[in-house]
């Protein structure tokens, strides 16, 4: 559950599921379906959002979180219908109690919204049902291991508790129980292309973006800088190592200089009950060399949803008709909703 903005102003975008809005073309067996957006502009008192890169939805709240505020990480909406109403800001931005420096993401599981702070590794939980009521102070404050730190990705467990990128690049996810302890350290990597990498550096290249589902216990782990994707069952500790046409995340060598290769890969990902839903970009190195080349600019965020099956094969594909940072679904009204900045 995710929306869109454009500078000066705010927008949401609805993508919307109907029938008489798709097309199917063949490429591979795989179906390619169009789906096309209406916008929901926010009304004109509305707050002034610098990067809008995540949404959740629940029920008629929006929360959306901007990368990049001035004051607030997190600002919550009203919708009804086609029409929106600013409610509040929250997730204050500074070095004081219970303000944040850096956010490293928020999710939503049983009821709670979880925020985890990047550089002081503190997870605070609100209860959706306080910030319908406009109460924005957190009902847990936790700390979390210091040796986490900097936490920039993280999914939550509900009641069993976090999981978190392994920053140092040791491992590839940590679990956290519901007191903030580390549980376990799980996995590596799993890089091929750059084997003499130290962990650091190959921890930047394979940044992620991830989400679990507690109902059926799998977590995906989806590159940001490359066309792979991770599935992991905690349950029954099988993985797939899914890798695409792209290929990993890769490093170029100039000399004793090492160069990231920044193509666009997964911008967002969301495991539902039966299916993974992954935003794509699929814009590729030499188009973003191009483009700088000639003083250009290439979009933010991804325009394909890559819908896949808990072994990784692609069922369908949603092309959308803008580029979005993040995304979210209503299943029960069978409507994306998108961000982007």
């Amino acid at each position: 559950m995710k929306k869109f903005f454009f500078s000066g102003y705010v927008v949401l975008i609805c993508v919307v599921f109907l029938s008489c809005n798709t097309s199917l073309k063949d490429k591979h067996s795989v179906p390619f379906v169009e789906l096309f957006s209406n916008d929901v502009k926010l009304n004109e008192d509305s707050v002034l959002l610098k990067y809008p890169y995540r949404i959740v939805k629940e029920d008629s709240l929006l929360l959306i979180w901007d990368l990049h505020g001035n004051e607030h990480f997190f600002h919550a909406f009203n919708l009804i219908k086609s029409k929106t109403e600013y409610l509040f800001s929250f997730g204050t931005i500074g070095q004081g109690p219970e303000e944040l420096i850096a956010c490293g993401g928020m999710d939503i599981q049983d009821g709670l919204l979880s925020v985890v702070e990047t550089n002081k590794s503190i997870l605070y939980t609100y209860p959706i049902e306080n910030l319908k009521r406009k109460i924005t102070k957190p009902n847990r404050i936790l700390e979390l291991p210091k040796e986490l730190i900097p936490i920039v990705k993280f999914t939550d467990r509900g009641k069993d508790g976090e999981i978190v990128l392994d920053s140092k690049g040791e491992y590839r996810f940590i679990l956290l129980n519901d007191k903030g302890e580390i549980e376990s350290k799980l996995y590596n990597i799993p890089n091929e292309e750059n084997k003499d990498l130290a962990n650091p550096i190959l921890q930047q290249l394979w940044i992620s973006c991830l989400d679990f589902n507690p109902k059926n216990n799998v977590l995906v782990i989806a590159t940001v800088m490359g066309d792979v994707i991770e599935i992991y069952n905690l349950k029954n500790n099988k993985k797939n190592i899914v890798i695409g046409e792209q290929g990993e995340p890769n490093i170029k060598r100039d000399g004793r200089n090492l160069i990231i290769r920044a193509a666009y890969g997964y911008q967002d990902v969301i495991v539902g009950d039966t299916e993974i839903y992954a935003l794509y970009s699929k814009i590729t190195h030499e188009e973003i060399d191009e483009a700088t080349k000639n003083g250009l600019s290439t979009p933010s965020g991804g325009n394909l949803i890559n819908v896949l099956d808990f072994n990784g094969n692609i069922k369908k594909v949603f092309v959308l008709d803008r580029f979005i940072n993040g995304f979210d679904i209503d299943f029960n009204e069978n409507t994306i909703y998108g961000v982007t900045s």
